[in-house]
């Protein structure tokens, strides 16, 4: 076994060897640059070097401080972190997710996501070889199949709104490599690592292990799915999420040589359980701020056990509500929701675009609520919002406002963090 400070020597040449020739505009000068490899290697050598060969499960908040990491809360829905906190990540929002899904219908081929066998890992290494269907990593795969069914390809390879709208694509997870060595089956760690995502200059169809295509050089941030065997503790990080998170700041610190800041975010599951972990390291200062969202779960893979979208009509309809109208922009969610109240009576779902309600007529409604619709549709600064920003958030309650009747009821649930437009 390797000491510490050979092991974070050894990890900081493994890095080197990756793509960082190719992301350069402007190259950082001589000393920069070993200073910043002087300073991954010190970072290596003080906190991935211990997760790398901990045999525990979790991480608990005591060792955290130890480490100069701080960990935070971020909402799943929005990615909107503590208050206080500097946004270096600002998600797409939810509702421009299911307009491009609303064009590429990925649930069409879903018959081929059931038999596709895809592995990302070696061609001779079967990851699910020796897990059972209630391995929290099997669990956790299937969701990653199901995940980039819907954004990477359908079963006929059809693209998936990654490719089509947007220049992140799949990253190699370089073969022999620490991290592919640590979440291999036959490592005694508990986790894998199935994919890498990061952003490039320019579109292409297959992104070679050798980083032919070039990384957008202002885009230093990284995406990963792990498959965790260790549970999710909403009070704890797991070794696996801390590991995965160390070594891609790292990583991406060592790309992007003229970045302060280096993001990174991981979609973490096990069984069915999925929560968003991310890492912003301060190559000035060493830190390591942590935001974690709360974990949601799926209870058959398929749609969360969101309170928004499961119980409330539900209840209203025990509670005398007879005549209901549920509107979502997702005929994925519509579709399974109608099939799975169909024993409601008076609650219907509708596809419909809420900014759009031409299937409502005027005066029609005694009362609305809202879950999270307007929410989605606000990004950006609070100060000074894009213009797509002012027109939904404005255009969404003016048309519930032509649908309500004259003792109107309309209850938003939206945070009062922003200006008014």
């Amino acid at each position: 076994m390797p000491s510490l400070a050979s092991h974070a020597t050894s990890q900081n040449s493994d890095l080197e060897t990756e793509e960082t020739s190719k992301i350069n505009l402007c190259q950082p000068c001589p000393e920069e640059t070993r200073k910043r490899k002087a300073f991954v290697s010190q970072f290596l050598k003080a906190n991935f070097a211990p997760l790398a060969k901990s045999n525990r499960s979790y991480i608990d908040t005591g060792a955290l401080e130890h480490m100069a990491m701080k960990c935070l809360h971020a909402d799943f829905n929005t990615g909107r972190l503590s208050n206080g906190v500097a946004k270096f990540i600002d998600p797409i929002p939810p509702s421009k997710i299911g307009e491009w899904l609303a064009v590429t219908k990925p649930w069409l081929g879903r018959d081929g996501f059931f038999h596709d066998q895809e592995d990302d890992g070696d061609d001779e290494d079967n990851p699910l070889e020796n897990l059972g269907p209630a391995s929290p990593q099997w669990e956790a795969a299937s969701l990653y199949r199901l995940m980039n069914f819907y954004l990477v390809h359908d079963g006929q390879w059809n693209p998936g709104i990654l490719q089509t709208q947007t220049l992140w694509r799949k990253y190699p997870i370089p073969r022999g490599r620490t991290l592919c060595q640590l979440s291999h089956t036959r490592s005694p760690r508990n986790w894998r690592v199935w994919s890498i995502f990061r952003r490039f200059q320019y579109y292409e169809d297959i992104i070679s292990e050798m980083g032919e295509s070039p990384l957008d050089p202002e885009k230093p941030h990284v995406m990963a799915f792990l498959a965790d065997g260790a549970l999710i503790r909403e009070d704890v990080l797991s070794t696996g999420e801390l590991t995965c998170i160390t070594y891609l700041v790292a990583d991406g610190a060592l790309k992007y040589k003229h970045h302060r800041f280096i993001p990174a975010t991981l979609i973490s599951a096990s069984l069915r359980t999925v929560r968003i972990v991310q890492g912003v390291l301060d190559c000035q200062k060493g830190t390591l701020e942590i935001p974690k969202s709360q974990p949601v779960t799926f209870s058959d893979s398929r749609i969360a056990n969101w309170p928004s979208l499961q119980v409330i009509p539900v209840e209203l309809a025990s509670q005398g509500y007879k005549r209901q109208l549920c509107i979502d922009f997702s005929p994925t969610v519509v579709d399974l929701m109608t099939e799975r109240h169909a024993e409601v009576k008076g609650l219907e779902w509708k596809l419909m675009n809420v900014r759009d309600m031409a299937g409502v007529a005027d005066k029609s409604v005694d009362f609305a609520f809202d879950k999270g619709t307007l929410d989605a549709m606000i990004h950006g600064s609070p100060w000074n919002p894009p213009e797509t920003v002012k027109e939904n958030s404005s255009g969404y309650p003016t048309e519930a406002c032509f649908a309500m009747n004259a003792t109107e009821s309309f209850f938003p649930d939206q945070s009062p963090r922003f200006i008014e437009y």
